[in-house]
């Protein structure tokens, strides 16, 4: 919620994006958020990392993880123009 120098205006000059298995209290207070299938969260990071490095795309690997392409090609794109980036994951 903090204004700063760079994001005048707090929590609206910033984007919160959330990949959990399941809808939780934090997904209602995401801008954007990702239900990802359980137990599958490599195959969501690996084809993540696919397309920032440019790769080709595994599009059963992608189904697999209950998520679209277009889903993480928008989060790629948004993790590779953001100003500043911030990673948070849990034990799952």
């Amino acid at each position: 919620m903090p204004k700063g120098k760079f994001v005048p205006e707090g929590r609206k000059g910033r984007t919160m994006v959330l990949v959990d298995i399941r809808e939780t209290l934090s997904a209602k207070a995401a801008d954007i958020f990702l239900q990802v299938s359980p137990g599958k969260d490599f195959e969501a990071i690996t084809a993540l990392r696919a397309i920032v490095k440019g790769q080709r795309i595994n599009h059963e690997l992608v189904e697999e993880t209950g998520l679209k392409l277009e889903q993480l090609q928008d989060l790629a794109d948004r993790m590779k123009n953001c100003k500043f980036g911030v990673i948070f994951f849990g034990m799952g």
